[in-house]
């Protein structure tokens, strides 16, 4: 049986983030960890054209993979309206943010839960699959 797939290539330069417009990235390339979240060191600060996920995109999503080095909660936030069709979400929610360092697990826990996401598989990076269980 032969299935009918279309396949869009959808490309951006942009910072995915929770607002639309201009936000500061920080680049750091020697421990890939460039961010809109100040790292530890980086070697220089850019403004990039930041945009909302639910902005630039609006049909239904199987899987968005999410590892922003510490924005993670971030880019959550702009894919506030599009939540409800995206089946499946995975993570990175290692200890990246900002100059301390820190993990953003307690925080994308407490956003994606409440919006009918349930973990389901996590491993040893931190890095956790969610499934959206109203759909």
């Amino acid at each position: 049986m032969q299935q009918n797939v279309e396949i869009k290539n959808l490309v951006h330069q942009t910072a995915l983030n929770e607002v639309d417009g201009d936000v500061a990235f920080f680049y750091s390339p020697d421990g890939a960890d460039s961010s809109l979240i100040e790292p530890p060191n980086f070697i220089n600060k850019y403004v990039a054209n930041g945009a909302r996920i639910d902005t630039i995109f609006s049909g239904s999503i199987k899987l968005l993979k999410i590892d922003a080095e510490g924005a993670e909660l971030e880019v959550l936030k702009g894919a506030q309206n599009l939540l409800e069709k995206i089946k499946y979400i995975t993570v990175d929610l290692g200890f990246e943010r900002g100059r301390s360092q820190d993990s953003t697990l307690i925080e994308v826990f407490n956003f994606l839960i409440p919006e009918g996401f349930c973990p389901i598989k996590i491993n040893k990076r931190m890095v956790v699959l969610f499934e959206n269980n109203s759909i």
